[in-house]
């Protein structure tokens, strides 16, 4: 994910599918964000890291600000990378799945043992 990103077909684009509305569970679904409504969000979480004071805020406030399009931070922090590693994956996903038959699909879910948080008590 460095550099420009790589234009994503028509066919696997997600804000083609992600739209206002309900969904079939009847939960309500807003569509996928805009760039500019990231970079805005982007610099609501700066402002407020800045606010804060801490060392460790003060660290992902630097690595947002220091964001560019053509050298992303990827910080799991910030909007705008997660917004494009949003795109980029569910392109992929979508043109992996697109080889199956809805009946052939089985689903779970991974979490990355690095990402995980759970009570000490359980994962000690």
């Amino acid at each position: 994910m460095s550099g420009r990103p790589t234009p994503i077909p028509p066919a696997y684009n997600l804000r083609r599918y992600v739209r206002d509305g309900v969904d079939a569970r009847g939960r309500a679904v807003k569509r996928f964000e805009t760039y500019g409504a990231a970079l805005a969000e982007r610099a609501t979480r700066i402002k407020t890291l800045r606010w804060q004071g801490e060392h460790a805020a003060q660290m992902v406030a630097l690595a947002l600000e220091n964001c560019q399009h053509r050298q992303p931070c990827r910080s799991l922090a910030c909007p705008v990378c997660a917004r494009r590693r949003r795109l980029e994956t569910g392109a992929a996903i979508l043109e992996f799945l697109e080889s199956y038959s809805v009946e052939e699909l089985q689903f779970v879910t991974l979490v990355d043992p690095r990402d995980r948080s759970c009570p000490r008590w359980w994962c000690s």
